[in-house]
């Protein structure tokens, strides 16, 4: 009741002042400017998806900005299409734009990305200048019309204010959704480590594909909205440096937050009206603002409001929260499908072999992994342990040989689809998501396993309710046998390196795996850790789950694995119990050390 109470305080806080906000503006033309405060809003929150969540270099919101504007004018002046028509009709368009640019661009990231997108963006540019059978050329398009919502029709630019403040708390309600939802985590696991997030289930190409679809779509509203509120559209309102002004407001504002994006809006609208009088300076100033914002400000202007009591009292409000105390407890750490036939092994690889560059990384190597068994697998460093592990998880594809899960072959499968079937994995060197709490951290990995659509979780149905309720239960009965349930909304790369490790493994497991691949999993921690560490894997090995292990830590090796192989230079040296392996002459020679005769404890490799 309380939080019910709480929750319309907040509303009324910030609604109220927006609904009476009209009645304090008397000039025509500050009307105008709030207007194009909604407008930029709009577009610089679908710029939020692509860049603020997933870390895609986006720089052509513009020219989708352009697409929605010239899709609405040309269906309202050239078919006579209604307001209530061509408004969806332009974003349906603008986001199938969006998606295919996203397509073509899979195999590329980063500063290669960045100038797909520019080069769309002036392409756009000049389609607009040197089409103008369709879009009017240099004059653009006019007598669009006015907003017709069939029983009266939008006139004023007060009431234009209410129809955009309409549209932007339904892009609100829509950008939260999605930034809340699995959809929205796991696109910030992409941008914080996309090789980790695709290992663990997420399919990253597609998951790459829906943000620019969402973002583009977004901005095809806003442009459509543009299109009817000004009445006429022009290539100059979509050139590529208007595309600059939603970075812009992402970078000062605080990109990853609503708040952020409504701030930097603001900002990007009255700040050229304050420095007009300084129009030869502009350029300079708004250089020094924003260099000064990511230096000092990394987080936007966003961070500095946060800091004052009320505001994030109120901010918090609107915050989705959890209710811990309805989350039920699973009897056992998840994973382990049902337990097979001793004698069928649950992978299996044969003769697998991996050249780099004519280097033969990795030759006929064979093993066999059993349900509950830990297998282990030692050697030198370069003798293509992790080599391996990438094989068999998707990474890379072995020139010869054959890898099977439960007798199907994983060949030609790529890496999430891999994790799906039932291979979950840590790594050699921390990877986790900063950007993400602890929970979250878990909750990305079950993407695989949970089986509600897109607009099944927007719309929050009765299905992906369920699914996020078990996934909860999931990840609080390991956070809890782990004794973390305490940091499950720390931000991870807040916490201890130990924390984040067994994090980690927590994570892989997770995706309810048949088979985990452990790569030194001991390494960096302290030896309480590595008790605890051993008996998460005899519990993990207790439920059915086949382990295989990497590490260097030979008596953590030797204490808990069923099997060891030997790995060096790329082939198998022995494959066998840890007493054979711990007494084998050429294992002694090559990686153990002269010692390993003398004392049960082996001594580390360095």
């Amino acid at each position: 009741m309380k939080d019910k109470r709480n929750k319309l305080i907040g509303y009324a806080v910030l609604v109220v002042p927006l609904l009476l906000l009209p009645l304090a503006v008397k000039s025509r033309a500050d009307m105008g400017l709030i207007n194009n405060v909604l407008l930029l809003y709009i577009v610089s929150l679908g710029l939020n998806i692509s860049l603020g969540l997933t870390g895609m270099s986006n720089m052509c919101q513009a020219a989708f900005w352009g697409v929605g504007a010239y899709t609405a004018a040309i269906l309202s002046t050239r078919f006579g299409a209604p307001f209530l028509l061509a408004v969806p009709v332009a974003t349906v368009v603008t986001a199938l734009a969006g998606m295919l640019l996203g397509v073509l661009s899979t195999r590329i990231k980063g500063i290669y990305f960045a100038i797909l997108t520019i080069g769309f963006a002036l392409f756009f540019s000049l389609l607009l200048q040197n089409w103008p059978s369709v879009t009017g050329g240099g004059t653009g398009l006019r007598n669009i019309g006015s907003p017709d919502f069939i029983f009266f029709t939008v006139e004023t630019r007060k009431q234009l204010y209410f129809m955009l403040l309409a549209f932007a708390a339904l892009s609100t309600w829509f950008y939260t959704s999605v930034a809340n939802s699995k959809y929205g985590k796991s696109m910030i696991a992409i941008k914080f480590n996309d090789t980790a997030a695709e290992l663990l289930g997420v399919d990253t190409v597609m998951r790459k594909v829906l943000a620019m679809a969402l973002s583009s779509g977004l901005a095809g509203l806003s442009g459509a909205l543009v299109a009817y509120t000004i009445g006429v559209v022009t290539p100059t309102q979509f050139i590529y440096g208007a595309g600059l002004t939603f970075i812009l407001i992402l970078i000062l504002g605080g990109s990853g937050t609503v708040l952020g994006v409504a701030i930097g809006s603001v900002l990007m609208v009255f700040l050229p009206e304050v420095l007009a009088p300084l129009k030869f300076w502009n350029t300079a100033i708004y250089g020094v603002l924003v260099a000064v914002v990511i230096m000092v400000l990394p987080g936007g202007l966003v961070s500095i409001l946060l800091r004052i009591p009320f505001v994030w009292k109120i901010y918090t409000i609107f915050q989705k929260k959890r209710d811990d105390s309805r989350i039920e407890d699973l009897p056992q750490v998840p994973g382990g499908q049902a337990q097979r036939p001793s004698g069928q092994p649950v992978l299996t690889v044969r003769n697998a072999s991996i050249n780099f560059g004519g280097l033969a990384a990795m030759s006929d190597v064979s093993l066999e992994l059993y349900p509950g068994q830990v297998h282990a697998l030692i050697g030198p460093n370069g003798a293509g342990k992790s080599t391996l592990v990438n094989c068999i998880t998707g990474v890379y594809k072995p020139n010869s040989g054959a890898i099977e899960l439960d007798g199907k072959s994983l060949a030609g499968l790529t890496p999430h689809k891999i994790s799906r079937l039932g291979i979950s994995r840590t790594f050699q060197n921390l990877a986790v998501w900063i950007g993400l709490t602890s929970i979250d951290n878990l909750l990305v990995a079950r993407d695989g396993i949970q089986k509600a659509g897109f607009w099944a979780t927007v719309f929050n149905t009765k299905k992906a309710r369920q699914e996020q309720a078990q996934s909860l239960a999931a990840a609080k009965r390991l956070l809890v046998s782990m004794d973390l349930w305490e940091l499950r909304d720390s931000y991870i790369g807040t916490l201890p390196y130990g924390h984040q490790k067994m994090l980690e493994i927590a994570r892989a497991l997770m995706a309810n795996p048949k088979v985990l691949l452990l790569d030194e999993p001991a390494a960096g921690l302290t030896a309480p850790e590595v008790a605890i560490l051993v008996k998460l894997i005899k519990d993990i090995q207790a439920s059915g789950v086949a382990v295989l292990l990497i590490d260097h830590n030979m008596k953590f090796v030797m204490d808990i694995a069923d099997k060891i192989t030997v790995l060096n230079y790329g082939k198998v040296l022995v494959s066998d119990t840890p007493e054979v392996v711990r007494a084998h002459p050429e294992v002694i020679a090559a990686y153990l050390g002269s010692g390993i005769k003398r004392t049960k404890g082996v001594k580390k490799d360095a």
